[in-house]
């Protein structure tokens, strides 16, 4: 680009219409700028039409050249919020490169400006900038500044922090959860034996931190130690110890005891946990083949996609206990009615023939009767399920409920039961097919008419 077409785009990023400056930005996206040109555009992140800002910030953060955050980082003093988070938005784009500039602005702001940059500096991640924060938290005064000197440290997981932070844990109850946080990202032996040197004298609240923390940074002292905090846990506090537990068991290999305490301590979390709780206990009891873990992880199938793809090889690996005890879940109308009815349908598959086998007569009759409640059910696809299961389990009990279906008002019900019958001769299927072959839809009338023409002409291929 010649210094005449510059001198050009530069009149017209200070032009008074927004729509020229927002295009004249936009093509110097790919250009290769001097400074003074992207201390220019710098300046419009600031703009008052929002086109404009977001253009210069487009071009900004794709430029990448090392002089830019020197540009930008004065704008944190903006009294603009927009313009403040923009500015926060790219210098984290730059990373690392922004950090001398954020330094060297980082004594001159008010207590606003320093806890943000601070906070900017956090996201970045870059150790150089531990020990001006660490300084920071000897000048602050204010406790906003200092929760995020706090915080960034150990977003940044520098080691020289610890020291200074457990001198700051008792000074004030606000700072703990924050502290124990960042001594978890941190890590360090000395922060370890800390953490659990405090545990049994804390409130839940910081316990539960503590616990998130251990998780990281744990080693086997630290996972027996939670394991023995099974024994007293209950209630919420009990969920990050289970999730703990796995992570330290996948970082090392630990095997997990299963006894009652663990089990009762799986079991509520399962059950009465928030998923990423629950996600940690489906994880840990898949090591066993306990039925009543089973049967807690079938309570909740079907509700997190995450969270059926752990559980469900298990499911597949102990269809006995499965099937066995479906039934119940199927008559209670469970929220998750529909993927309790795809599983089923999937065990069937893969068993086949000797599900007769695993079940006694009344548990069958039990699955059979669940299956016929289904096909009365107000949920369409929870219709169609039941019916086909209940076909291929028991072809002659199906048929007694085939009217059912006939008058079913949704036509891919219908035609699923053509699908199902097409090979079915019996004169109840016959007389379906016929009352099909009337069937106000065009679809459904004629392929049972197909059908019917195929069994009174066998010799004619469709």
């Amino acid at each position: 680009m010649t210094e005449e077409i510059l001198i050009t785009h530069l009149e017209k990023i200070n032009d008074n219409d927004p729509g020229e400056r927002k295009a004249a930005i936009e093509e110097l996206m790919f250009e290769d700028l001097d400074e003074k040109t992207l201390k220019v555009i710098s300046e419009k992140i600031v703009d008052n039409d929002r086109g404009v800002r977001n253009a210069a910030s487009a071009l900004l953060i794709s430029n990448e050249n090392s002089a830019v955050p020197g540009f930008i980082t004065p704008f944190i003093a903006s009294s603009d919020i927009a313009a403040r988070n923009l500015a926060g938005e790219i210098l984290i784009q730059y990373g690392s490169t922004a950090v001398p500039s954020l330094l060297e602005f980082l004594p001159n702001g008010n207590d606003d400006d320093k806890k943000f940059v601070i906070d900017v500096l956090g996201l970045i991640g870059d150790e150089k900038a531990g020990e001006d924060i660490l300084k920071e938290i000897d000048k602050t005064e204010n406790e906003n500044v200092l929760l995020a000197c706090q915080e960034a440290l150990g977003n940044i997981k520098y080691l020289p922090a610890v020291k200074k932070l457990l001198e700051q844990y008792p000074l004030n109850e606000l700072y703990k959860p924050t502290i124990i946080e960042s001594l978890g990202k941190i890590g360090s032996q000395e922060a370890l034996d800390f953490m659990i040197s405090i545990f049994n004298d804390e409130d839940d609240l910081t316990r539960f931190s503590l616990i998130e923390s251990l998780g990281l940074i744990g080693d086997e002292k630290t996972f027996f130690f939670l394991l023995s905090q099974l024994n007293t846990a209950s209630g919420p506090i009990l969920y990050p110890i289970v999730t703990a537990l796995n992570e330290l068991k996948n970082k090392f290999g630990f095997d997990i005891p299963f006894d009652e305490t663990m089990k009762n301590a799986l079991l509520e979390t399962v059950l009465d946990a928030d998923d990423q709780y629950k996600e940690a206990a489906i994880h840990l009891a898949s090591a066993f083949n306990d039925k009543d873990l089973l049967l807690a992880c079938l309570k909740i199938y079907g509700k997190n996609l995450e969270l059926d793809e752990i559980v469900k090889p298990k499911f597949m690996e102990n269809p006995k206990i499965i099937l066995k005890n479906i039934s119940s879940y199927l008559k209670s109308n469970a929220a998750n009615l529909n993927a309790l009815l795809e599983l089923l349908q999937e065990l069937l598959q893969f068993e086949g023939d000797q599900i007769g086998d695993m079940l006694s007569i009344l548990e069958l009759r039990n699955l059979t009767d669940a299956l016929t409640d289904g096909i009365e059910h107000p949920d369409e696809e929870v219709r169609r399920a039941a019916f086909e299961i209940l076909y291929k389990l028991n072809i002659e009990m199906a048929v007694l409920f085939i009217d059912k279906v006939v008058e079913d008002d949704n036509m891919w019900n219908r035609l699923k039961l053509l699908e199902l019958v097409v090979e079915n001769n019996s004169d109840e299927v016959n007389e379906a097919l016929n009352k099909l072959a009337e069937d106000a839809d065009e679809f459904v009338s004629e392929r049972a008419k197909e059908i019917l023409t195929q069994r009174n002409n066998p010799n004619i291929t469709n």
